[in-house]
C-alpha cells in the first residue's frame, strides 16, 4: 500500500489506480471538470488527477464559503439598515408626541392666561367683588 508520509514516493496498487481513475472520470464528468492536460482521461495518473480534483473541490468549497460570507455580510448590512429605519421611525414618533405635548401646553397656557385675564378683569369690575349687582 502507500508508504507513510514523508518516506518516499507513494504509489497505489494497479487495481486501486484503475478504480480511482474510473471514479475520478465519473466525478469530473458529473461536475463538468475537464482534464488539466486535455488528453485522454483514462491515461491520467490517478494521483495527480485526484490532487487536481481535490484542488478543484477546494476551490469550489472556497467559492461557496466566500459567497456565504458575502450573503452573511449582506444580511448583516440589511439588519443594520432596518435597525436605523426603526430608530428613525421611533425618533419621528417621539418628535410628533413632543409637538402634540407642546401644542397642549400652549393651549393650556392660553387658557390660563385667558382665565387670569378674566379673574383680573373681574376683580376690577365691582360686580365680581361681592357687591350686589343692583348697586352698580
Amino acid at each position: 500500500m502507500a508508504a507513510p508520509a514523508g518516506q518516499g514516493k507513494r504509489t497505489l496498487p494497479e487495481e486501486t489506480r484503475e478504480y480511482l481513475c474510473h471514479e475520478m472520470i465519473k466525478l469530473r464528468r458529473n461536475f463538468g471538470i475537464r482534464s488539466d492536460r486535455g488528453g485522454d482521461e483514462k491515461h491520467d495518473r490517478p494521483e495527480s488527477a485526484l490532487r487536481s480534483l481535490a484542488r478543484d473541490g477546494e476551490q469550489a468549497v472556497a467559492t461557496v464559503k466566500r459567497k456565504a460570507e458575502e450573503e452573511k455580510g449582506a444580511k448583516a448590512r440589511a439588519l443594520k439598515r432596518q435597525k436605523i429605519v426603526n430608530i428613525k421611525a421611533k425618533v419621528d414618533k417621539m418628535e410628533a408626541e413632543l409637538a402634540e405635548e407642546e401644542a397642549r401646553l400652549v393651549d393650556r397656557d392660553a387658557l390660563r392666561r385667558a382665565y387670569l385675564g378674566y379673574v383680573v378683569a373681574g376683580t376690577l369690575d365691582s360686580r365680581y367683588q361681592g357687591l350686589p349687582a343692583e348697586s352698580t
